[in-house]
């Protein structure tokens, strides 16, 4: 009995040794499988997976064409020991043409294009930041990837634009400073891959002529711009210097320059606008030039010394009085100042309608004062350079209401308390005259105008600044039924 037991328990134990030993030698020819697969999938363009279970070969990933991918499977299917290779494989999308685009605009640059692989993707972004990229087959080249990024390096030559890479063609398409600056983008492309090309659709934006704008102002038919501004210079920013609300024409845009200098320029015209019939203005960083006929009864000599003194004696300026081409009764609306004009005897005066009465005709002239004086030489009675257009505005006031016989008129001549009363006194009386002339050259009756002046003794100001002396000199008129 314990023999037989015993030749039981040896044959047991015989029988797990071979099963061990089998089991052994499974997993060495799986060992051997699996490593020699690995191997026949290593030299592909994208990462492939290998699996072996028993003898069986799984393999799954992404081929990059059917060429690889049957060749992946054949190379599998001779491994030695393999039973069966099951192929997971997926065929990656071919892109015809291979294509890779960069932008560039004030919004910045943007990227978008085809990829080889996911390590390429990896470095691309890494390089770019944000950008649209597709993973494809199809390129051109191992070479390609330096061609798409020469197209990048290209790009800070331009100011805006883009390049396209299609294939081992190369595009750029944009907008450069000057010939210097296309010159250094040719040069970026001129060592491509071989076998790739460089072509060029570009725009120069500065010709070399310097930003000068022109403004051509007709009192009656409007304002207009040309030329070249600096770049962020608009028409409505010129229609803002110069306080108008609407200004025609097209003015092209220069990358050279700032637009401070044309802006100030044309901020300095603007409030002589109102006394020009026509003016022609060219202005540039350095230089500018007036050319321009005055309305009837402004003074030339000191329009153009003010006008010298604001720009320069640098500047060109060339004034006349405008002639007198319109006929009696002509009607207008001054695009300067937007009123309603009519033309009568030399002058152009607003046209004034209201129920005349002392009280009205007093807070007219009043406010017509209010919003400008009537300035003098100083220490004369000669009138100021801005004069005449607050005399045609007073004339047409006084024109309108003295058709009432029983109103007239006292013109006050006011000056600061500096030096003697009686110098004071003297210069206020020739003042008051003055104004009271160029009121009657303008058609105002003289017979319902007094003349009057009263120096320093009616102050409405304190005179020890120099706007309470400016305050103190002034003009007033009084109104006064009989």
């Amino acid at each position: 009995m314990r023999t037989l037991l015993g030749l039981v328990v040896w044959g047991v134990g015989i029988g797990a040794l071979g099963l061990a030993a089998q089991s052994d030698h499974a997993k060495r020819i799986e060992a051997a499988i699996a490593q020699e697969a690995i191997a026949s999938a290593s030299n592909t363009v994208h990462t492939i997976k290998t699996r072996v279970s028993g003898r069986d070969i799984l393999v799954s990933g992404m081929a990059d064409s059917e060429t690889e991918r049957d060749r992946i499977v054949a190379a599998l299917k001779s491994v030695r020991g393999n039973r069966v290779v099951v192929s997971q494989l997926s065929v990656l999308e071919r892109a015809e043409p291979y294509q890779f685009y960069g932008k560039k605009s004030k919004d910045g640059i943007s990227y978008e294009g085809n990829v080889p692989t996911s390590a390429a993707r990896l470095e691309f972004a890494a390089k770019l930041g944000t950008a649209k990229l597709h993973r494809a087959a199809g390129m051109p080249d191992r070479a390609w990837p330096r061609a798409v990024f020469k197209g990048v390096a290209a790009l800070e030559h331009i100011r805006e634009g883009d390049f396209e890479l299609s294939g081992r063609t190369l595009t750029v398409t944009g907008k450069v400073l000057d010939q210097a600056e296309e010159r250094e983008l040719r040069k970026s492309l001129a060592r491509l891959p071989h076998g790739y090309t460089a072509k060029f659709e570009l725009e120069t934006l500065d010709d070399g002529i310097p930003a000068e704008i022109t403004l051509d102002f007709h009192a009656e038919e409007g304002a207009r711009v040309s030329g070249k501004a600096p770049s962020g210079l608009a028409t409505i920013h010129l229609a803002g210097a110069l306080g108008l609300s609407k200004l025609g024409g097209k003015i092209d845009a220069s990358p050279r320059g700032g637009k401070a200098p044309i802006a100030a320029k044309l901020k300095t015209i603007g409030p002589w606008l109102p006394m020009f019939e026509r003016l022609v203005v060219k202005a540039g960083e350095e230089n500018v030039a007036i050319d321009g006929e005055l309305s009837p009864g402004s003074d030339l000599e000191l329009i153009r010394e003010e006008l010298n003194k604001a720009f320069g004696e640098n500047a060109a300026i060339t004034l006349e009085e405008a002639p007198a081409k319109s006929k009696n009764g002509t009607e207008r609306i001054n695009v300067a100042t937007g009123k309603h004009e009519v033309f009568r005897n030399g002058y152009w005066f607003p046209v004034v309608d209201f129920a005349v009465s002392r009280e009205a005709c007093e807070a007219g002239t009043n406010a017509i004062l209010q919003s400008q004086e009537i300035d003098f030489v100083p220490g004369s009675k000669r009138l100021g350079p801005k004069a005449a257009g607050i005399l045609n505005n007073l004339a047409a006031t006084l024109k309108h209401c003295l058709r009432d016989r029983s109103l007239f008129v006292e013109i006050g001549g006011h000056t600061d308390g500096w030096g003697e009363n009686r110098d004071n006194l003297a210069l206020s009386i020739r003042r008051a005259g003055a104004v009271a002339a160029a009121l009657t050259a303008r058609g105002v009756t003289d017979k319902a105008i007094i003349a009057r002046g009263y120096g320093a003794s009616q102050p409405v100001a304190v005179a020890g600044s120099a706007d309470g002396r400016a305050a103190k000199q002034r003009t007033t008129i009084t109104w006064f039924k009989s």
